[in-house]
């Protein structure tokens, strides 16, 4: 946002707010009207060239007041743009063409979302459509390593970088889906001390069966025993165990051959855990981006 290297980007850059949630409140302010400003303050006054995605009630009054105030027109989703699951792929309709059958191999309703407002935003860079074939083949090479990352074994893990309660939430919504019948689902979850660690834990409460609470190798994440009793007292039977990697061997040991293991809460967790994981296959995937220069990868929206 307002002090972070998008604001240099120049004047004709096309911009993609994808939602709006309560994150990084020390810095950018602890509303959402608050946010919004710091957020938008990358687009210039009056500009056109500004996609916005799904937004809850109260985000949209927020970007709604943010546009006015400063001469925004955006496309919005929902207004002659959206995504919908088709019986080839995904369908996303735009101001200037109907996509039909994307082979959007990313697991998670949200990312058929993502999707639709990336597909606007290089609109306006081209002026009109994209063209259809070398655009279904970027789509199906997408990778998206550690969100709603399936793994497969038996246990199956998934691997979710979720670090805020929107992020939560959003998880917990596509897991069902991703599941598929597996069972039960025991979620290994780390959470820095500066996130809604409570509301976290909540929301991801209704999606399964045991949290087992760790500690990232970060400093600032939350006590162990702080976080399996946050998830307690949000209705789940959890317990803590400080090490990483003894919590995923203990969670995938209550998941058995049939379940789940789902690790989430922390990118700092998944840079604990991924590497180990994928070490196991004998096929690997997409590997996460390593660190430049000594700094550490910063936790993304």
């Amino acid at each position: 946002g307002r002090y972070d290297a998008a604001n240099v980007l120049p004047a004709g850059t096309a911009v993609v707010l994808t939602n709006i949630a309560l994150e990084h409140t020390e810095l950018l302010g602890d509303t959402e009207m608050a946010i919004t400003a710091e957020k938008l303050a990358v687009v210039g006054d009056g500009s056109e060239r500004l996609v916005v995605g799904r937004l809850s009630p109260i985000a949209r009054r927020a970007v709604d007041a943010e546009c006015a105030r400063r001469g925004l027109r955006p496309l919005r989703y929902g207004a002659g743009l959206e995504a919908h699951e088709g019986p080839g792929g995904v369908d996303v309709v735009t101001p200037h063409a109907v996509y039909a059958a994307l082979p959007l191999a990313l697991n998670g309703d949200f990312q058929r979302d993502n999707l639709a407002v990336a597909l606007a935003g290089a609109e306006m860079l081209l002026g009109g459509p994209l063209e259809a074939g070398p655009l279904a083949s970027a789509v199906a090479a997408v990778r998206v390593p550690g969100r709603m990352e399936l793994i497969p074994g038996a246990p199956a893990v998934i691997l979710d970088g979720a670090h805020n309660p929107a992020g939560m939430q959003a998880m917990a919504q596509a897991l069902p889906g991703v599941v598929a019948g597996r069972g039960p689902a025991v979620a290994v979850v780390s959470v820095l001390g500066d996130k809604d660690a409570a509301a976290m834990v909540a929301a991801l409460a209704p999606a399964v069966d045991l949290v087992l609470a760790t500690r990232s190798s970060h400093a600032r994440a939350v006590d162990a025993d702080a976080l399996a009793a946050l998830a307690r007292g949000a209705g789940v039977a959890a317990r803590a165990l400080d090490d990483p990697a003894e919590a995923l061997a203990a969670a995938r040991a209550e998941a058995g051959s049939g379940g789940i293991v789902v690790v989430a809460g922390s990118l700092y967790l998944l840079a604990d855990l991924r590497p180990r994981i994928v070490a196991e296959l004998t096929d690997p995937p997409a590997t996460l981006a390593r660190a430049q220069g000594g700094i550490a990868p910063t936790e993304a929206n």
